[in-house]
């Protein structure tokens, strides 16, 4: 657990904006813009449940990478709504930075709560 932890003081530490974000390659539904993410949930909902699966993986990813369970004390509906703001509010950001930016939020609530 305490592993856990540092893992996330660091990526907490790390990532303070967009602009730490530092991946090769984005596979799939995370490369596309906040707009688009946005758009697809009032026109287009088989690509907003492929959007929200893709999520799906990506918290299950990091969520093994840190060995915690990011949505402790939430449920996806919940962090689906965090990123449906956080898009609202950034639609040029990548979808992919969103959900990193939730991971941030979500390691973030998880230190303060212990």
């Amino acid at each position: 657990m305490r592993i856990a932890q540092m893992l996330i003081a660091a990526v907490v530490a790390t990532a303070t904006s967009s602009a730490a974000l530092a991946q090769p390659t984005v596979y799939g539904g995370g490369n596309v813009s906040c707009g688009t993410y946005s758009t697809y949930k009032v026109q287009d909902l088989l690509m907003y449940t492929a959007s929200t699966t893709w999520t799906m993986g990506y918290l299950t990813a990091m969520s093994q990478q840190l060995q915690i369970d990011l949505l402790k004390g939430t449920d996806l509906n919940g962090a689906i709504a965090w990123l449906d703001n956080y898009c609202a509010q950034n639609p040029i950001e990548l979808y992919v930075t969103a959900n990193y930016q939730l991971v941030l939020f979500l390691g973030r609530r998880q230190k303060n709560s212990n």
